[in-house]
Parts: C-alpha cells; structure tokens; sequence
C-alpha cells in the first residue's frame, strides 16, 4: 500500500452488481486506482492513475466476487502500479482476470 514516500498512500476502489445485472449508485473514485495524501495539513489531495473498470459480482454464476476486486500495489519506489481486473462480466460464467501495470511519476 506505502512506497518509500509514506505521504501517499495507494488505495483501489471497485464497483458492484446487485442482483447479478443491475449496477449499484456510482460515486467518486469508482472503479480507480489513486493515490491519497497522508499529510496531516487538512488539505485533502489525491492522484487518480487508473480507471480499472472491474466488477465486484455477488457470487453471482460461481465467481466469488474476492477475485473480482483489483488489490492494487505499489512498488517499493513508487514507479510502477501493478491490479487486477476482470474487465468482462457475462451471464456465461466466463469470467476473465488480466493483471495491469501502470509507470507512473514519483509522489511529490
């Protein structure tokens, strides 16, 4: 979650099905990959890097939605995002999880 620069932390937000088909209230962040400031000026700031468009499934057609979250991580000198994503969702139960990897500027 932390690189060497602890004023930033790493944060991945996902989206959800409710009831297999309809998609929930969307709301900021969603679907991102960002980075929050940590510092304690009460200035809020935040580095939005990826909109990783995964779907958290309720269980729905056997996928057990865990799998469906993308669990960001950062590199220890903060360059390199890597997430996962499962970027298709089908009545099928073909479900499909890619591993994605974002360069990115250092933190200032």
């Amino acid at each position: 979650m932390l690189a060497d620069n602890e004023n930033w932390a790493l944060a991945s937000l996902y989206g959800s099905i409710n009831g297999c088909d309809n998609p929930t209230i969307t709301y900021p962040l969603q679907r991102e990959i960002f980075q929050l400031s940590t510092n304690s000026s009460g200035t809020r700031q935040y580095r939005r890097i990826a909109h990783h468009r995964s779907i958290f499934i309720n269980g729905c057609n056997g996928d057990d939605g865990y799998y469906s979250q993308p669990h960001a991580s950062i590199s220890r000198d903060g360059r390199f995002v890597t997430w996962t994503a499962n970027m298709y969702y089908s009545n099928t139960n073909s479900y499909r999880r890619d591993v994605f990897m974002a360069i990115i500027s250092s933190a200032p």
